[in-house]
């Protein structure tokens, strides 16, 4: 099978969805998500551990509580067809207990055969 635009754009459009839900079965869905998926955060010179899908739901799962009404903005997107990546430049805020949350991203996702 061939991966095509399209599936990369609808990829990226089931993980930024499923961010918005807040919901981590939504987060971690093979709608998106493969089972040998890789969370990388980077600069590398953070030293963060590479986290596979368990990994990653221990870690992500341990501090959802903490933010309501998580939105996730996309910016722009790039996506390349031939190497299967796909990158975006996101913003997100949140309501916490001590005040407003806000960040931006540049997300990159590097994607299988199947998109």
């Amino acid at each position: 099978m061939t991966c095509t635009s399209e599936t990369l754009k609808a990829t990226a459009a089931a993980m930024i969805s499923g961010y918005n839900t807040w919901d981590l079965e939504a987060i971690l869905s093979d709608s998106w998500r493969s089972p040998s998926c890789i969370h990388q955060v980077l600069p590398l010179s953070l030293e963060r551990p590479l986290m596979d899908n368990a990994q990653y739901r221990q870690y992500f799962g341990a501090f959802m509580s903490a933010f309501r009404n998580f939105a996730v903005t996309v910016k722009d997107t790039i996506v390349d067809e031939k190497q299967r990546k796909v990158w975006m430049w996101a913003s997100s805020i949140a309501e916490t207990d001590i005040g407003p949350y806000k960040n931006e991203y540049v997300l990159i996702l590097n994607c299988d055969e199947q998109g």
